[in-house]
């Protein structure tokens, strides 16, 4: 999926140092279109302070939308998925808006993430 691919490149943004970040938690997410299919990641951590200022670069020189939250509204499904870096545990979830619920969950399994219903 093409959108597995943009979400790649956010996540690796999420171990970008810590200028910018929000020490103790937070929410921050990149709501985008690539190709023509609606995407939006939502990454939340609860400890650490990821560099929020990278990913809003990233998210808006991809022409995404920075924010604190997607909207789940008409989205088929979302995948969730862990990453730790630097002493902070990211978790993030990708919601998809076109495509099956049947597809999304066997894409999610093959990245070993859980699929989230809207």
């Amino acid at each position: 999926m093409k959108i597995l691919a943009a979400t790649a490149a956010l996540v690796l943004m999420a171990s970008c140092g810590s200028d910018g970040g929000v020490g103790g938690g937070g929410t921050y997410s990149c709501d985008f279109t690539k190709n023509g299919d609606h995407g939006c990641v939502e990454y939340h951590w609860a400890t650490g302070s990821p560099s929020t200022v990278a990913w809003a670069a990233a998210c808006t020189a991809d022409s995404g939308t920075a924010g604190s939250g997607c909207t789940h509204s008409g989205a088929v499904g979302g995948c969730l998925l862990t990453q730790a870096s630097g002493g902070t545990s990211i978790s993030y979830t990708t919601w998809y808006y076109k495509g099956t619920a049947s597809t999304l969950m066997q894409a999610c399994a093959a990245l070993s993430g859980t699929f989230q219903t809207p």
